[in-house]
């Protein structure tokens, strides 16, 4: 098909084409109406009360008590709460297709077959529509991992000097933004207006040629009709 039969065609079938526009610019709409996703991630340590002046940093030697204690605070925070669970250890709450909810686990240090719960940190991460909403869950996460790690010392009698802390690291807090970008808006109308241009080009040849095979097969059956009516005719005046 030559430029000129295309654009014949599409003169004739000028609804067809414009059905198709006006798909594509409602799959243009749609996709410009998706709001960004705002993420972060957090790691609760819990450290053994420390002398004055030493550090609560983790060395990778920590006691197994202070690791069952942290999976222990793990399961009160969890229990009666909505947490999101991941497929594995690195998966993340944006990249299995999550755009608002909040995990809460111990950091699994194994592998893919086999889990390790080697360090006394919880994994946090939380997914919303806004950045100020992805800090506010985060500090309500870490109040309450607090509160209960500091309730269940205190009810096993433990002095305040000699409780368990637990800290965020890292203490800021980053958020990443996942979403459209104006580079990304001008990709996606150039691939939707190319693609949308051309499967209505297509609708419109495609319905043009199935008109004209009709055209020709009516046009057909006419003529067999008139050629057996005269032969008939014929025969019977024969």
């Amino acid at each position: 098909m030559t430029s000129a039969d295309l654009l014949a065609t599409l003169r004739r079938r000028w609804y067809v084409l414009l059905a198709g526009l006006c798909c594509t610019g409602l799959a243009y709409w749609g996709l410009s109406q998706s709001a960004p996703v705002y993420a972060a991630q957090s790691d609760f340590v819990f450290a053994e009360p420390g002398l004055p002046g030493q550090g609560r940093s983790l060395t990778g030697t920590e006691p197994q008590t202070l690791i069952d204690f942290t999976a222990i605070v793990e399961r009160k925070v969890l229990a009666g709460a909505t947490s999101t669970k991941l497929a594995s250890p690195t998966a993340s709450l944006f990249g299995t297709g999550i755009r608002q909810g909040t995990s809460i686990s111990m950091l699994d240090t194994g592998g893919q077959w086999l889990s390790s719960f080697s360090r006394p940190v919880l994994s946090v991460q939380v997914a919303a529509p806004s950045p100020e909403e992805v800090s506010a869950e985060m500090e309500r996460v870490l109040l309450e991992v607090r509160a209960v790690s500091e309730a269940l010392q205190a009810d096993a009698g433990a002095a305040p000097s000699s409780m368990i802390s637990v800290e965020r690291a890292p203490e800021d807090l980053i958020i990443t933004s996942f979403g459209k970008t104006k580079m990304g808006e001008a990709k996606a109308l150039t691939v939707l207006s190319v693609t949308g241009l051309g499967l209505s080009c297509a609708a419109a040849a495609a319905t043009d040629a199935m008109a004209l095979r009709r055209a020709r097969t009516g046009r057909r059956h006419r003529s067999g009709n008139g050629k057996r009516a005269r032969a008939e005719a014929a025969a019977w005046q024969g």
